[in-house]
């Protein structure tokens, strides 16, 4: 009926999906070694700390990123769909009159007995 182009859910699901489980295991690795270094391996552990912390930031940049992406798909698809329902309306409206006439007419009667009993 409608013609919309709505986000798969395979790109929701991979938006939602964090990469976290290799960052924890990095960061356990990680925090196992220190407790163990000694002072000659202190500078390595650093760096892979360092080299960890870049790629959880670019993680999250990107996963952010992904998101802002999907919600403008999205409000873009639901935008088009108002519009697609609105002009649909208008055009039943201008080819039934009448109809649509009594349609409001039923509606107003429904809700003034509803409200008319309180």
């Amino acid at each position: 009926m409608f013609d919309r182009k709505s986000p798969s859910p395979a790109a929701v699901t991979t938006i939602t999906e964090a990469p976290s489980r290799p960052v924890r295991r990095e960061i356990a690795q990680l925090l196992d070694e220190l407790r163990t270094v000694s002072d000659e391996r202190l500078p390595e552990v650093r760096e892979r700390l360092d080299a960890l912390l870049d790629a959880v930031g670019q993680t999250g940049n990107a996963y952010v990123d992904g998101v802002r992406e999907q919600t403008v798909r999205i409000a873009s698809a639901a935008k088009d769909e108002v519009a697609h329902s609105r002009d649909a309306t208008e055009a039943y409206v201008r080819d039934n009159p009448w109809r649509s006439l009594a349609v409001v007419g039923t509606v107003a009667l429904i809700g003034g007995l509803l409200f008319g009993r309180r």
